[in-house]
């Protein structure tokens, strides 16, 4: 059974507003699909607190037969001949088997393309929302400087997440990603992009969220605009892995949080009314 419980929690929101202000991951610069299991998620604010991976070699020239001389003599003495040397039979140059690699294909655990409306957590409020929509599985945040989260509640250690995910309305300085290892509304690492290019890894610990990582793509990397980007998240052992479209973005090393739930995420920075909408979610074994 799961529990979702709200409270707002003011004293975050200026903790949250302020640390995020300053960052550079703020600033744009510097086989069918499964049916969701039971286990519900949980979402939640980081100002609100929680609502719960070959040409043949040449032929050699055999030597010549010696042909005896013979040897004028008085009397005739037997000739004597060498004996012939073998000659050497070309054989045919073995032909090598070309022999595939076996690819790794990572085993999936968990897969959901949202056409259910089950297993994710549903609520609106004046300032947020979460809800199935069209197409997947919708976000919005209106507040600034702030993202929230919505979680599977199912503990993994080493893990790899992926989603498709696209800003369909709001300024283009908001954000969306993953997050794993959560372990409560105050302790979880977040990998997010934003459809500006800007890419970061960030940490809240005891309720402080900490910019880890943060920078800008090559241009073509992250799509912009609406256009849906495929987010993937690598948390193993003490490295955590940022990757869109295939392409790894940013790695770091942490080893504060060992295991925890994973979810999406989506935030605001200096404008609100963002809208994230995510598509075939999976988990696999990293």
């Amino acid at each position: 059974m799961y529990r979702l419980k709200v409270e707002y929690c003011l004293g975050m929101m200026l903790v949250v507003a302020v640390v995020l202000s300053g960052c550079d991951l703020l600033r744009t610069p510097s086989a069918p699909t499964l049916i969701p299991d039971a286990a519900y998620t949980a979402a939640a604010q980081t100002i609100i607190a929680q609502l719960t991976q070959i040409a043949p070699p040449e032929t050699p020239t055999p030597p010549p037969t010696l042909v005896p001389s013979q040897t004028n003599t008085l009397l005739p003495t037997d000739t004597q001949t060498t004996t012939p040397t073998n000659t050497l039979t070309p054989t045919e140059p073995a032909i090598p088997t070309l022999t595939s690699t076996p690819t790794n294909i990572p085993e999936i655990l968990f897969e959901d393309d949202f056409s259910y409306d089950t297993g994710w957590y549903t609520d609106k409020g004046e300032d947020f929302s979460f809800e199935y929509a069209k197409g997947g599985y919708r976000i919005s945040v209106d507040i600034l400087n702030a993202p929230i989260w919505s979680i599977r509640e199912r503990n993994y250690t080493d893990v790899r997440v992926e989603v498709d995910a696209a800003q369909i309305s709001g300024a283009q300085d908001g954000y969306y990603g993953l997050v794993c290892r959560h372990t409560d509304s105050d302790n979880y690492y977040a990998l997010v992009i934003g459809s500006d290019g800007a890419f970061g890894i960030a940490k809240s610990q005891n309720g402080e969220f900490v910019i880890l990582r943060t920078g800008t793509a090559v241009p073509g990397v992250i799509k912009s605009g609406e256009a849906a980007n495929r987010v993937r998240a690598d948390c193993v052992g003490e490295t955590i892995s940022l990757y869109a479209n295939d392409q790894k973005l940013v790695e770091i090393q942490d080893n504060d949080f060992e295991s925890g739930y994973i979810g999406v995420i989506a935030g605001t920075r200096l404008s609100g009314g963002v809208v994230v909408l995510f598509d075939n979610f999976a988990i696999y074994e990293p």
